[in-house]
């Protein structure tokens, strides 16, 4: 008796550059990892351990750790947007950590006017991940929000 192949479908999705087209860059978060002085690359089985989320009235940073190929745990934390080594007192630091056996499948998140300070136009606003659990079959989803949300739920398990 012959059995089906379960097919994959997998959809990339670019969004267009948010602000000023000048100031954009793409980056490439495995050359930073290597370069940060560990032996060998990113763990392309498990990549991502944790994200912290940097928000205030807007998702101002994320700050991603990523798990490396030689055994040597996690890799220097790579900041896109502005990192923890921040000293502004109004941001807030909401870790997304990962077990070895998760996966993010799916981020969402919503832009905005962030009220009530406009000034600066469309921004993201809240931020959400799916995050799928490759041993037990579990999912759960980060839940995020407007900053007085987002502040109460740390992103706790809905």
């Amino acid at each position: 008796m012959e059995t089906a192949a379960t097919q994959y479908n997998t959809a990339i999705v670019q969004s267009p550059t948010v602000g000023r087209i000048l100031d954009a860059g793409r980056f490439n978060d495995i050359e930073q990892v290597i370069s940060s002085g560990g032996q060998g690359g990113i763990n392309v089985n498990n990549p991502i351990a944790k994200i912290i989320v940097l928000h205030g009235e807007v998702i101002d940073g994320l700050e991603v750790t990523y798990r490396k190929t030689d055994g040597g745990g996690t890799g220097v934390p790579v900041p896109h947007g502005t990192s923890t080594q921040t000293t502004d007192q109004n941001l807030q630091q909401t870790p997304v950590e990962l077990k070895p056996t998760e996966q993010i499948i799916a981020v969402t998140g919503m832009h905005g006017l962030p009220q009530p300070d406009v000034q600066f136009g469309q921004r993201v606003v809240r931020i959400q991940f799916a995050i799928y659990d490759k041993a037990t079959g579990e999912m759960r989803v980060t839940k995020a929000s407007d900053r007085n949300e987002f502040a109460k739920a740390a992103m706790l398990i809905e």
